[in-house]
């Protein structure tokens, strides 16, 4: 697979069965016109260790717990399919995925194994840019390599 953010619910999922994210959004993201748009997406750095602790001895420590973020510019339509084919139409919180995505501190790209996090309004996860519109922020924790 070439540079592209691919993603598959389960994991260890092989690299060739996995999903060309823009492909397959392509097909669901319309506005409201029923004109197709393209999916933007991009990522955030890894968080190797998201949550640090200082314990008495005053070493900082991390959990060790590696997340990332895709951000999305899509229609509702897009939004409305990613809930109902990878969050079981609304009903789960987080679901197992293996995700193909950019390591920006490595400049290359990795196949990791992960639980995304349902998107949530009223966590900001889900704005309202314009014109049924909207930025999603699709976060992924606890990212292992996939073997």
């Amino acid at each position: 697979m070439q540079n592209l953010y691919a993603w598959a619910l389960g994991h260890n999922v092989a690299l060739v069965s996995l999903s060309n994210f823009a492909t397959e959004l392509s097909y669901h993201n319309r506005n409201l016109d029923g004109i197709a748009q393209p999916a933007g997406i991009r990522s955030d750095v890894l968080d190797l260790a998201p949550v640090r602790d200082i314990p008495l001895s005053g070493q900082e420590r991390g959990d060790g717990t590696v997340s990332t973020a895709w951000i999305l510019t899509i229609t509702a339509a897009g939004y409305t399919h990613i809930l109902n084919s990878k969050f079981a139409a609304d009903s789960v919180i987080s679901v197992a995925m293996t995700i193909y995505t950019y390591l920006h501190e490595k400049d290359s790209w990795g196949r990791y194994n992960c639980h995304a996090i349902r998107p949530s309004p009223a966590a900001g996860d889900v704005q309202y840019m314009r014109y049924a519109l909207l930025t999603v922020n699709l976060r992924f924790n606890t990212l292992v390599a996939s073997s």
